[in-house]
């Protein structure tokens, strides 16, 4: 249980760093985020990536009240040239707040899957002017693709004139890098 962390710059409750090698990974599993806040990843900072390992697991999580000032308000993903999949089910992100991806944000670029099964996004935000109030992913070149089943959204708020993705905003990789689009957006049975 994580409550009323603080940090000045990442990760309020974690900031997770450096590569794994060989059969590392990292897991999280009946876990509570509440109240935690940083300048990005107000609850959780997860920079770097494994480039041998088995990726990132979250199961049975709970990311209630945190807040980022910039990027994401709960979690922030910060993934160059990782080739592990990322994989969050069964939890639930609530009130989280930040500028940008209010729930969770991800620089993901280069990087396999990013897969949500099973989670509720429910009233999460962006300050004025941010953009999506769930998920944003930016620079993601959906090499591995997203997938996103079995989840539901519901009140993400964004205030402002930017009114982009106030569930999930997903832009993807500056420049002339092409888009796999056999592996882009996959989005089934969500509310």
């Amino acid at each position: 249980y994580f409550y009323k962390n603080h940090a000045l710059q990442r990760g309020g409750a974690i900031y997770l760093n450096g590569k794994f090698n060989g059969d590392a990974s990292s897991s999280y599993r009946n876990c509570q985020f509440i109240s935690n806040s940083a300048a990005a990843g107000g609850a959780v900072f997860e920079d770097g990536g494994s480039t041998d390992g088995h990726g990132l697991f979250w199961k049975d999580c709970l990311f209630k009240d945190n807040y980022a000032e910039s990027f994401g308000g709960a979690v922030h993903f910060e993934h160059t040239n990782a080739v592990y999949d990322t994989k969050i089910h069964d939890s639930r992100f609530e009130n989280n707040v930040s500028l940008d991806g209010g729930a969770i944000s991800a620089t993901l670029f280069n990087s396999p899957q990013l897969e949500f099964d099973n989670c509720d996004f429910v009233d999460n935000e962006t300050v004025v002017n941010g953009v999506g109030a769930a998920i944003f992913l930016v620079n993601y070149d959906y090499r591995g693709g997203l997938l996103i089943k079995d989840s539901y959204f519901s009140g993400n708020y964004l205030p402002g004139q930017y009114d982009e993705g106030s569930a999930i905003l997903a832009i993807g990789p500056p420049g002339d890098v092409p888009i796999n689009a056999s592996k882009s957006i996959n989005i089934t049975n969500c509310i």
